[in-house]
């Protein structure tokens, strides 16, 4: 999590090393060409298609290459910052939900994927 001093809003970057081993995410978890390209084409759509309320908007990419050893290279991608927590955290600490919550719920994924899947 960044702020940004020009729009006075946090941030998510996402920090994707690019360098001679291939991609790796730098959190940690298995990442491999085609699920970053599916990723990082899915975050481009919505930015082109101006958005949509229910997914993460793109706000910037950075390349940082780091002098002579190309091993190093990043890509930063900067988006929105989601907060909120994860629904399963929220399940687990709650209980079940509210049926007309979960129709919201329900709704703004089918919106979100209709808007996805239309473009």
């Amino acid at each position: 999590i960044f702020f940004n001093q020009k729009t006075n809003k946090f941030v998510a970057i996402k920090i994707v090393k690019t360098g001679e081993g291939g991609l790796t995410r730098s959190s940690s978890k298995a990442f491999n060409d085609n699920s970053f390209e599916n990723e990082f084409n899915a975050l481009q759509i919505v930015a082109e298609n101006g958005g949509h309320e229910n997914l993460v908007g793109l706000i910037d990419v950075i390349k940082v290459t780091n002098g002579a050893n190309p091993v190093n290279d990043e890509v930063h991608i900067v988006t929105e910052l989601v907060s909120g927590g994860e629904v399963f955290d929220r399940l687990v600490n709650n209980g079940a939900f509210a049926e007309i919550d979960v129709a919201k719920m329900a709704y703004s994924l089918a919106s979100a994927a209709d808007f996805l899947h239309s473009k």
